[in-house]
């Protein structure tokens, strides 16, 4: 049984991330969750007791996600690493042009909880550290230029993901975000 509740527990968490990432934090709610699972409200309440709490879970899940993706890539280059992290994003616009949790919850910024808040800054301040750290390792292996502060550089490159990834959405073309992310590596 216990099986049964913490999958149910994860699919509503996986139906709630598609929606993030293709409409908003803000547009859907736990109905539109329980009608597509063909489950009670009530059985999403059992799991998440409002819409704060799921949206914690989330975020907490995408950190987690990241955590366990960066001990895959600890071994490789410094240009591997922010090769394989654009990978990441090319993702989300090749599965009906998503946008990133980072893009999309900013979007929602203003309408989320303090807590909400505070935790998405969190995930933010959890990539953009990782991501001056792989800079760094590449000025220090010389594969990267030492002309930028890597947090500077990280903030130019999480910012254009984001950026690549809603022109990408609005133009229907992956390769919009595939060039961007080209550009980005070949100036480093």
């Amino acid at each position: 049984m216990r099986t049964l509740r913490s999958n149910t527990k994860q699919q509503i968490l996986n139906l709630a991330k598609n929606y993030v990432q293709s409409y908003g934090f803000n547009a859907f709610s736990f109905q539109h969750l329980a009608d597509v699972m063909q489950i009670r409200k009530a059985s999403i309440h059992h799991h998440f007791r409002n819409k704060e709490v799921m949206g914690l879970a989330l975020l907490d899940d995408y950190m987690s996600l990241f955590e366990k993706w960066t001990t895959t890539v600890d071994h490789e280059s410094a240009k591997k690493k922010v090769a394989l992290y654009f990978k990441i994003f090319e993702r989300f616009t090749l599965d009906k042009f998503k946008i990133c949790p980072n893009s999309v919850l900013s979007s929602d910024f203003k309408t989320l909880s303090s807590k909400m808040q505070a935790r998405l800054l969190e995930l933010h301040m959890l990539q953009r550290e990782w991501l001056s750290q792989a800079l760094m390792q590449g000025q220090k292996s010389g594969e990267f230029a030492e002309s930028f502060k890597p947090a500077d550089m990280a903030d130019v490159i999480i910012s254009s993901i984001q950026g690549s990834l809603e022109l990408s959405r609005i133009r229907r073309e992956p390769e919009v975000f595939r060039k961007v992310t080209s550009s980005l590596l070949r100036q480093l």
